[in-house]
């Protein structure tokens, strides 16, 4: 069974069928999702969601994007949420869209960073046009748990370094994308046991969903992508980036 590591379950977009959603997915095989939190808000209700459904495992954090409104008080709720969750996240830094300043994100970044280091929860990561600095700040961190840097479209050689790091790179169904030479260039070199699918959903749905509200049902079309830019099995595919998420998911 599939595991997606990576969808915002508590989007309008499945207020009213996410169970539906759910079992949709287990029928295509795959057993849970990883949800994370955008907000403080976005966080209670998907501990609500987890607390309902054992197939949902919430993590907690405040996204890049709303970093302007970040206050340190904030931190103190995720410190109360987050034994409940499986991660901290989605956490990161976002230089392409100017929701926040550089200044903000690093501070909000830096503070759930520390949290994280401190309940010895791994991170979910959100990188873009932002390697550099995020790389930096993981340097410092050294975080016991680890984490994922989510949807990498990087380059290999970025790929590598949050790889040296300890990090896992997460693949989406951008992998079915025809010109996205990168994503390819990655899905076929990133050690196995390395790398984990998800959807992003209800963003990025894979060809031939594409346009269309993504679902963790179509974890297996990422899945057989990879392993047709690998040239292996698709079963080995499964199985390895199920034993990961499993494994960098797992409560202390």
């Amino acid at each position: 069974m599939l595991i997606d590591t990576h969808i915002h379950l508590d989007a309008r977009a499945y207020f009213s069928d996410w169970t539906e959603v759910l079992d949709r997915a287990v029928r295509a095989g795959v057993a849970h999702v990883v949800a994370p939190a955008t907000t403080l808000e976005s966080a209670r209700r998907l501990l609500e969601m987890a607390s309902q459904d054992a197939r949902v495992l919430a993590a907690v954090g405040v996204h890049p994007h709303e970093a302007g409104s970040w206050r340190d008080e904030q931190l103190d709720e995720l410190s109360e949420m987050v034994d409940r969750a499986v991660a901290v996240g989605e956490i990161g830094l976002d230089f392409h869209y100017d929701f926040a300043p550089p200044d903000q994100q690093l501070g909000c970044l830096r503070a759930q960073l520390g949290l994280a280091r401190e309940r010895a929860r791994p991170v979910i990561l959100h990188c873009r046009e932002a390697e550099e600095a995020l790389y930096e700040e993981l340097s410092r961190a050294q975080l016991p748990a680890g984490g994922v840097v989510h949807c990498f479209t990087g380059s290999w050689d970025w790929a590598e370094r949050f790889l040296d790091l300890g990090y896992f790179l997460g693949i989406t169904g951008m992998v079915t994308f025809p010109r996205l030479a990168e994503v390819h260039e990655v899905a076929r070199r990133i050690p196995l046991d390395r790398l984990l699918l998800e959807t992003d959903g209800p963003y990025l749905a894979p060809v031939p969903f594409r346009g269309k509200r993504n679902e963790p049902g179509y974890v297996p079309l990422i899945a057989s992508k990879v392993a047709e830019l690998r040239g292996i099995d698709p079963e080995q595919v499964a199985l390895a980036t199920s034993a990961s998420a499993t494994r960098l998911f797992a409560r202390p």
